[in-house]
C-alpha cells in the first residue's frame, strides 16, 4: 500500500475547511441544519451502524454509542462520506463529556464530534449538532461551534444525576434557543422546548443486549411551554 503522506497530515492535523470559521479553542462552528421541524417529525430515525446497503433518504442517522464504537468515525473518516450523504440529516456522534474528565478531554471530544459535523457539511451532507455536558465548569467547552436557533440533539440515557443534568439543559436551551430538539431517552421532568423524543428501548433489542433493531419511526413530537416547568 502506498504512502500517503498528505493523508497522514490530514488525518494528524484536522485542518478545518476554508468555508468555516472556529470558535474558542479552535473549535469549528458548524452551519445551521436546514433540517426544519415538519420534516425532521416525519422522519424515521437509525443508527449509523445500520445504515449499509439501506435507503436511508427520509431517516435521520444517529451517532449515540459508546466511545469505542464512535472512534472509526473520527480515525477513518472518509468511510462513512458516501452512505451518510444519502441521509436526510446526521448527528454529531456523541463522544463522551462527563464533570469527572480533564479540561483537555473536554475539549478533544467536543472538538471531534464538531470537526466531523463540519466534515460531513463540506460534502453538502445536513448535520444537526449533538451535545453533551457535565456540570457548569464544561459549558463553556460544550457551547463551542453551537448556533442559535439550530436544532440540537441530546441524550437522557446516563442522565443519572437529573439536577446536573436539567442545570445544563436550561443553559443550552436558553442560550441557543434551538428551533426542536431531538431528545434520545425519556423525557425528564423540567425540560421544555418542542422535542422529538425517542427511547432507549427503540434502539436496542429487549431481548439481545445492545442489538440494534430495525428503522422506526420517530413516535411523537412534544412541545412543552417553558412556563409550565418554571
Amino acid at each position: 500500500m502506498k504512502f500517503n503522506k498528505n493523508l497522514e497530515n490530514f488525518l494528524t492535523n484536522r485542518p478545518l475547511f476554508a468555508r468555516f470559521e472556529s470558535a474558542k479553542y479552535g473549535i469549528p462552528i458548524l452551519w445551521k441544519s436546514k433540517l426544519n421541524i415538519d420534516n425532521a417529525s416525519l422522519s424515521n430515525i437509525i443508527n449509523f451502524t445500520n445504515i449499509k446497503n439501506r435507503d436511508i433518504s427520509n431517516d435521520i442517522v444517529e451517532c449515540f454509542s459508546f466511545d469505542y464504537k464512535l472512534n472509526p468515525l473520527w480515525s477513518k473518516p472518509f468511510k462513512k462520506v458516501a452512505e451518510f450523504k444519502s441521509a436526510r440529516a446526521i448527528l454529531t456522534p456523541d463522544f463522551s463529556i462527563t464533570s469527572s474528565m480533564k479540561e483537555a478531554q473536554i475539549i478533544e471530544n467536543t472538538f471531534k464530534n464538531r470537526w466531523l459535523g463540519c466534515f460531513y457539511q463540506q460534502y453538502s451532507i445536513d448535520v444537526i449538532p449533538t451535545v453533551s455536558w457535565g456540570e457548569k465548569n464544561t459549558y463553556d467547552i460544550c457551547s463551542q461551534g453551537l448556533v442559535k436557533y439550530n436544532p440540537l440533539a441530546i441524550s437522557t440515557v446516563c442522565a443519572n444525576d437529573k439536577k446536573v443534568f436539567l442545570e445544563g439543559f436550561k443553559y443550552f436551551i436558553n442560550k441557543f434557543e434551538p428551533e426542536y430538539i431531538i431528545c434520545y431517552g425519556k423525557i425528564i421532568e423540567g425540560m421544555y422546548g418542542k422535542i422529538i423524543q425517542y427511547d432507549y428501548e427503540d434502539v436496542f433489542s429487549k431481548n439481545k443486549k445492545h442489538e440494534k433493531i430495525k428503522l422506526f419511526d420517530i413516535p411523537r413530537l412534544i412541545e412543552i411551554q417553558k412556563s409550565d416547568v418554571l
